[in-house]
């Protein structure tokens, strides 16, 4: 059976959507903001209005953040590389920055 163009097959309500913030308002990239929200929402439980569809989520995923520098460079894509590589570094700061304010230092915990 064919869909015609322009055809809704799948309508999802806004306040079901679990989403970043635009892009504007972020402190950090879309993801490590997403991934914080996760986290944020998991530590919640069952009280967390999404605990539901946070259960049926994989305890882990794949992502080009875990990828070496070999596999990276494997894509053959500047711009996908320049984005995995990004993300990367990106992350990497992100860690480093709740690490420091976890043990008190610049910017967080008791310092």
């Amino acid at each position: 059976m064919d869909i015609a163009p322009h055809t809704i097959i799948l309508s999802v309500p806004w306040d079901r959507i679990f989403k970043s913030q635009p892009e504007s308002a972020l402190q950090m990239h879309w993801s490590a903001e997403m991934a914080v929200r996760l986290l944020v929402e998991r530590s919640a439980g069952p009280a967390s209005a999404w605990a539901p569809w946070l259960a049926a989520l994989p305890a882990h995923v794949a992502t080009p953040l875990e990828w070496s520098a070999a596999e990276v460079a494997a894509v053959g894509d500047p711009g996908i590389q320049s984005e995995v590589l990004g993300m990367q570094a990106c992350i990497t700061a992100c860690w480093g920055e709740a690490a420091e304010a976890a043990e008190g230092g610049p910017g967080g915990g008791d310092g």
